[in-house]
């Protein structure tokens, strides 16, 4: 099972990610690492300045494949709009859990399809935002 969440600091700005752990296993993990993050914008970067706790973090939904994960996780990026300078994400997503080089195929058999999404909460509400494939965002 794979896990599609988002981050959101206290300024509302978002970061969208998979993982195939348990969340909060996942968010220790970002912790941990987030010393190694050079870019001064990324979500490493953010969470050294203002802690882990200054972020919520909120299951969008789950995938029962990696292929279907990374469809889910490059189009909840690209809906919501967390790309930097936005947001959060660097990447577009889709790219396999920090193997950023892996490219997965795109062949339309190999997206997820929505109905095999499960959402386990809403997404955040924004004002003046539009529908986003797991709901209003």
């Amino acid at each position: 099972m794979y896990t599609i969440y988002s981050l959101t600091d206290d300024q509302g700005r978002q970061y969208i990610g998979c993982t195939a752990q348990a969340l909060d296993a996942r968010l220790r993990n970002h912790e941990t690492l987030a010393a190694r993050y050079i870019h001064p914008d990324s979500l490493g970067a953010a969470i050294v300045r203002k802690g882990i706790g200054a972020f919520s973090a909120v299951v969008i939904g789950t995938c029962s494949t990696l292929a279907e994960a990374a469809e889910a996780e490059r189009r909840e990026i690209a809906a919501r709009g967390t790309m930097h300078p936005h947001g959060y994400n660097m990447r577009r997503g889709g790219a396999g859990f920090g193997r950023h080089t892996k490219r997965l195929s795109r062949h339309p058999d190999q997206r997820c399809p929505l109905p095999a999404l499960t959402a386990a909460a809403p997404p955040l509400p924004r004002v003046g935002a539009a529908a986003t494939p797991f709901g209003e965002r």
